[in-house]
């Protein structure tokens, strides 16, 4: 991976990079896959389904959110450098956990545009 600045290098190189023996993109990588597969996966299902799926990404993304936070914290806090990568994925899970907190606040709004959008379905 291409780190930008030295931040990327002192939190690449430190304590906290690996859990588990596993370096911390790997759940990144895995984290985001799942999200893809919920969101992918989501229209195909049975409606009642589909709604525990939208929990599931609420779930998910929270998750994802609440551990950047953490690692955002270690990173301004005790390691004193900043990740240019992994402050951009805390950015992003943030965006997709409020994307789907909206969708299960306001679900219905969603599927009304939908058919407004397409009239013929």
């Amino acid at each position: 991976m291409v780190c930008l600045g030295t931040g990327c290098e002192t939190v690449r190189l430190s304590a906290y990079a690996h859990l588990w023996g596993l370096p911390m993109p790997a759940f990144g990588v895995a984290g985001y896959l799942l999200v893809t597969l919920l969101i992918v996966a989501e229209p195909l299902m049975v409606p009642a389904v589909a709604g525990a799926a939208r929990y599931a990404l609420v779930g998910v993304t929270g998750f994802g959110f609440l551990y950047s936070l953490y690692l955002e914290y270690l990173q301004g806090f005790v390691l004193h450098a900043f990740c240019a990568w992994c402050v951009t994925s805390g950015v992003v899970m943030t965006v997709l956990f409020a994307l789907a907190v909206y969708n299960v606040v306001y679900p219905e709004l969603d599927a009304e545009r939908l058919g407004q959008a397409c009239p013929n379905t």
